[in-house]
């Protein structure tokens, strides 16, 4: 298959209103992603204008197998159980509105609303909320969703002021808990990339898997990494070949360019001979 015409075929979009538990539940084990109310499953992204191609990852924790946070996540896990928090179906309000729009100038400098992120109103499956509080002042909250024995973080925010603390890495723990505690069989935390690492902190977690788009399914991270940095290295090996091949002359011009060098020679052995016998 050309890459091209694969590119093509993974980068699909759609939208609905109202998508079934069980239809969403295929689409995030195919690959898919959500924002708002639309679905789109991307190989590829252009960053910077379009000039920059970079290859995405669909990620998801395996918790089919023995799950356990690394000694560094349960350190954050453990600074911050001060905090209060709670768990609970989706409700946005002006509190949650004004954290969103203070990260979302701090992380992006940019503005966009949380409604492109959460529709509220049309959500066909059930949407929880994690709220961190220190005191009654929320500093913390993200979103995901739950279909079937699968769930998806939407997106998280927290103040600023309290990025010390790893609120982003805090709140994601508190969603994969609450998946281990209902037993739920994956957790999908979006996308990564391959060839850029601003979204590396999600393969960070155990059991994490990758979506190949080459075999259609799910390869542990360590497996699909080193998959896709010997594809990339036959790749550049493969550019680097047909480099040189179309800095060489064509083989008629090296057959030229041989019978010149070839009667150049046979010319100075000649004179070599002439000037040996009139000595």
């Amino acid at each position: 298959m050309d890459m091209n015409e694969l590119e093509f075929q993974v980068n699909d979009f759609f939208e609905r209103k109202r998508v079934s538990l069980k239809r969403w539940e295929k689409l995030l084990a195919e690959g898919w992603d959500r924002i708002g109310k639309s679905f789109l499953r991307r190989r590829f992204y252009y960053s910077d204008y379009g000039t920059t191609k970079l290859e995405c990852m669909p990620l998801r924790y395996n918790l089919t197998i023995p799950f356990e946070f690394t000694k560094k996540q349960k350190k954050i896990l453990a600074k911050n159980q001060d905090l209060k928090t709670i768990i609970r179906p989706l409700q946005l309000d002006d509190e949650q509105l004004a954290l969103f729009d203070a990260w979302e100038e701090y992380r992006f400098q940019s503005y966009s609303s949380i409604h492109s992120w959460i529709v509220s109103e049309t959500i066909p499956f059930p949407s929880y909320q994690v709220c961190v509080y220190d005191k009654d002042r929320l500093i913390a909250v993200s979103y995901f969703d739950i279909a079937g024995k699968t769930q998806y973080s939407t997106i998280a925010a927290y103040l600023p002021e309290e990025s010390h603390r790893n609120l982003g890495y805090f709140t994601l723990f508190k969603e994969i808990e609450f998946a281990l505690q209902n037993k739920r069989k994956y957790h999908h935390p979006g996308y990564a990339y391959y060839n850029n690492p601003v979204f590396d902190y999600k393969k960070t977690i155990p059991n994490a898997e990758g979506y190949c788009w080459i075999e259609k399914r799910w390869i542990p991270l360590p497996i699909l990494q080193k998959n896709y940095e010997a594809r990339l290295a036959q790749a550049n090996k493969s550019d680097a070949e047909t480099n040189r091949e179309n800095s060489l002359p064509p083989k008629s011009e090296n057959e030229r360019l041989l019978k010149s060098e070839q009667e150049g020679v046979e010319t100075l052995v000649s004179i070599l001979n002439m000037l040996s016998n009139i000595h």
